[in-house]
Order: structure tokens, then C-alpha cells, then sequence
């Protein structure tokens, strides 16, 4: 099997075990871990668009690391909320809860919403500065890191519980008030970009 075939088929058993884990009977992982994969995926868009910004800008190529360390955070924070969900319903179910237990079940939340935010700062950066035959491409991810958001602060929320006054909570919802902000420029954008957006678009693509 050629190497890229391998890669893809790697990726594709991966994909799937974190879709059949989400869809089984087991506690986790669950919202917080889906929340943290629409982030990683929102940032792996976010890479093609560097990936095919690079003729048209110079800022392309850090662009791209900046895209690609935020989906290895994001991708750490799916199996950090599992892992915190996990181990708050252990200490629950023993009768041993403890702060920093139940700290996790929030903290990592918010990390999930930090992350997202970071994302939708260089999805507008890569959209008024990129190619703009990807600038849909860059407004996407940046639609699909809020919707992250506003699930993660809806998890702090849930979390946090009588605790209104939380400094934790406060952050995720202005995360969510920035996001949507955001969001509301990037919408006012031109979407369409120049006339050769197939070229600049990876091979096998069916989209215009």
C-alpha cells in the first residue's frame, strides 16, 4: 500500500474510533471531547488555507504552524475532557469528590473555548490576508470554532452550577461574546475570491 494511502487509511480508523466512541453506551468521551474535535478541525482547515495562501503571503507559512499547533492542543483536549469526565464520575461514585476533580470537569471546558477563540483569530487574519479563492474556506472555521465555543461554555455552565460569580464562567461566556463578534465581521466579508479558484484548490476537489 503507497504511503499516502497508509496515512489516509490511518487517519480515517482514528476518525472513526473517536465518532463509534462518542456514539457507544460509555460515559465518555462526549460533548466536551466533540466540542475539542470541531476545534482541531476548524484548525486543520485553516492549514490548507496557509497551505495555499503561500504565493499570495508572506505571512502564510506561520500561519500554517500557528493552524497546526492548535490542532495538536485541540486534539489533546479531546482525550483531557474524556479523561476528566472519567475520573469525576469514579470519584463520584465512591464517595471522594474533591476540588481539583471537579475543577477539571470546568477547566478543561475553557481551555476547549481559549482554544476555539485562537481560532477564530487567525481564521479572520488568513481571511482578510490569505488567498482569497479560500477565504469561505477561513470564515468556516471560524463558524465551526464558535459553535465549539458556545458548546464548551454551555458545559461550564452545567459544571460550574450554583456558582454564578465563577471567574471560569465569566471567561467562557465573554470567549462566546468575542466569538460571536467575530464572527458577525467575517460575515460582512466577500466570500467569492478571483476567478481561478479551482487551481488554487488541493487535487480531486469537486467543489468550483
Amino acid at each position: 500500500m503507497p504511503a499516502a494511502s497508509k496515512r489516509s487509511a490511518t487517519t480515517d480508523r482514528h476518525r472513526n474510533f473517536l465518532l463509534d466512541a462518542i456514539a457507544s453506551s460509555k460515559a465518555a468521551p462526549a460533548s466536551g471531547s466533540a466540542a475539542a474535535s470541531v476545534v482541531a478541525t476548524a484548525a486543520a482547515l485553516l492549514e490548507k488555507v496557509a497551505v495555499l495562501s503561500v504565493k499570495r503571503w508572506t505571512g502564510a507559512p506561520p500561519a500554517r504552524r500557528r493552524a497546526h499547533e492548535l490542532r495538536i492542543r485541540a486534539e489533546q483536549l479531546i482525550d483531557e475532557d474524556r479523561l476528566a469526565f472519567l475520573e469525576f464520575l469514579g470519584a463520584l461514585r465512591v464517595g471522594r469528590m474533591t476540588d481539583e476533580t471537579r475543577a477539571r470537569t470546568i477547566e478543561v471546558p475553557v481551555e476547549v473555548a481559549r482554544t476555539g477563540k485562537r481560532v477564530i483569530d487567525l481564521a479572520h487574519e488568513l481571511a482578510t490576508k490569505g488567498n482569497p479563492n479560500l477565504r469561505a474556506d477561513a470564515v468556516a472555521s471560524a463558524i465551526l470554532a464558535s459553535s465549539a465555543i458556545a458548546c464548551a461554555t454551555m458545559l461550564v455552565e452545567a459544571n460550574v452550577g450554583i456558582q454564578v460569580r465563577d471567574a471560569r464562567l465569566a471567561e467562557a461566556r465573554k470567549l462566546t461574546r468575542e466569538a460571536n463578534g467575530s464572527i458577525r465581521r467575517l460575515s460582512a466579508l466577500k466570500l467569492s475570491g478571483d476567478l481561478d479558484r479551482a487551481p488554487a484548490r488541493s487535487g480531486g476537489t469537486r467543489r468550483p
